[in-house]
């Protein structure tokens, strides 16, 4: 089987899920796992991925294929071979991982939701902090949190640095060595039900000082 035809199995297979918003294409997701292509289409894409539940199990796994060739060895093929992500071997195991995926964990086993009528509010820190000083993150209590995690992304995606407390604030220690550079975070609420709820995410750009 092709590249170009896995490619269009792909992009069927997302089209195929039901939702009422328009999910990013292979390409994208790709390339948001390569850091390729403009900064403002990969934060676009990360927007999207980090607000839908699915996508960012498909972005998990596209990240999790590209980290698996390069280890592999297969960066050189990949390159010459740039009409889509990863080789038709690789592609193919990704495309079966999505279906199952999909049909497995949809539905009422998905108990990540939004942000339900405001209930994670975001205090702090300023959208602009000078890189390299301790960073404390704070937002309001949740009625009925047990737990609470707080995770620092990259412009890829990743986390640069976490959190986990009962408290509503953290100070992470990693956060202090990153560098300057466009990040996002978001806090999730692990309930006494079992849901766990998160923020939106909200913007963070770290200056040199």
């Amino acid at each position: 089987m092709s590249d170009e035809r896995l490619r269009e199995l792909y992009a069927a297979a997302l089209a195929g899920r039901p939702s009422d918003t328009a999910h990013p294409a292979p390409e994208a997701l790709a390339a948001l796992a390569r850091r390729e292509g403009p900064e403002a289409d990969r934060l676009a894409t990360l927007d999207h991925v980090m607000s839908c539940v699915e996508c960012r199990r498909d972005f998990d796994l596209v990240r999790s294929v590209e980290r698996a060739g390069a280890e592999g060895g297969v960066a050189g093929r990949r390159a010459a071979r740039r009409s889509w992500f990863m080789p038709a071997a690789l592609a193919a195991g990704l495309l079966l991982a999505v279906r199952l995926g999909r049909q497995l964990l949809r539905g009422p086993a998905d108990t990540t939701r939004g942000d339900e009528a405001g209930a994670i509010v975001l205090v702090q820190p300023d959208p602009d902090m000078p890189a390299g000083q301790p960073l404390t993150f704070a937002w309001h209590p949740v009625a009925g949190a047990s737990r609470y995690r707080l995770e620092l992304l990259d412009g890829t995606g990743a986390v640069a640095a976490s959190a986990a407390t009962a408290d509503t604030s953290a100070t992470p220690e990693s956060a202090r060595a990153l560098p300057p550079g466009e990040y996002q975070w978001w806090v999730r609420a692990l309930m006494a039900d079992s849901r766990t709820l998160r923020s939106p995410l909200r913007s963070l750009r770290l200056t040199a000082r």
